[in-house]
């Protein structure tokens, strides 16, 4: 099942993807308050998405809370990025692509896309992914279509 997150949930989540941060500097960096951080560090946290350590301050200080994101998907993309980069060392950049236009191919063929208009293109690429596990949704911005992919199975 793909976990859905929106707003600032998420934005707090792909900021601990990067590092680990206090509630005071995710505050900081999404221009929230320090209370909707902790709000929304609380919600992760019990789906499992968000793990917390104490630490202690170097010298004198209180001792501080440190947030970083706990998904369990890391390790598997860690090893597709490693594939993929040993993939482009045998075969070069331009074998990558060819291989992955490939893979494409062969995996969209059966939703007949070609003789769409876009936008049900890409709402029935969209539902498919969202089948596979992605959180794809088709977004419209002044006028434009967006197909977005937020997180891999």
């Amino acid at each position: 099942m793909a976990l859905v997150l929106e707003g600032t949930k998420e934005r707090v989540l792909d900021l601990l993807r990067l590092r680990p941060y206090t509630a005071k500097e995710l505050a900081e960096a999404l221009g929230v308050s320090r209370v909707a951080v902790l709000k929304h560090l609380q919600d992760l946290e019990a789906r499992g998405l968000v793990r917390s350590e104490v630490r202690k301050c170097l010298g004198r200080g209180r001792p501080y809370r440190l947030y970083v994101a706990q998904d369990r998907e890391a390790p598997y993309a860690a090893l597709c990025g490693d594939v993929l980069k040993g993939v482009e060392r045998v075969l070069g950049r331009e074998g990558v692509v060819r291989l992955l236009l490939e893979r494409n191919r062969s995996l969209f063929a059966p939703l007949n896309l070609a003789a769409l208009p876009l936008r049900e293109r890409l709402t029935r690429l969209a539902q498919f992914l969202r089948e596979q596990g992605y959180e794809a949704e088709v977004v419209e911005e002044e006028g434009k279509l967006y197909l977005c992919q937020k997180r891999c199975p």
